[in-house]
């Protein structure tokens, strides 16, 4: 099965404490990026390919967020 994914980031929502938010609403930012295939696996997925995946899919939502908020999925050079 070839299901696209679509990556959304969303930042701002850490400025989010308690009720606080109602009177001073924080600026809240979502993307959309473009939808994704994954590679489609030839039998059964090992545990490295799964997590090689995941990064595959962070890698997308990163790039849609502000560098702070990109974490070890910031691009450095690659």
């Amino acid at each position: 099965m070839h299901i696209p994914i679509l990556p959304v980031g969303i930042s701002g929502t850490d400025k989010i404490h308690g009720i606080s938010w109602l009177w001073k609403r924080p600026h809240i930012v979502i993307n959309i990026g473009k939808p994704f295939y994954l590679p489609q696996p030839d039998g059964r997925l090992t545990k490295l390919q799964r997590e090689a995946l995941a990064d595959l899919m962070m890698k997308e939502i990163a790039a849609l967020l502000p560098p702070e908020y990109q974490g070890v999925y910031a691009k450095h050079g690659d």
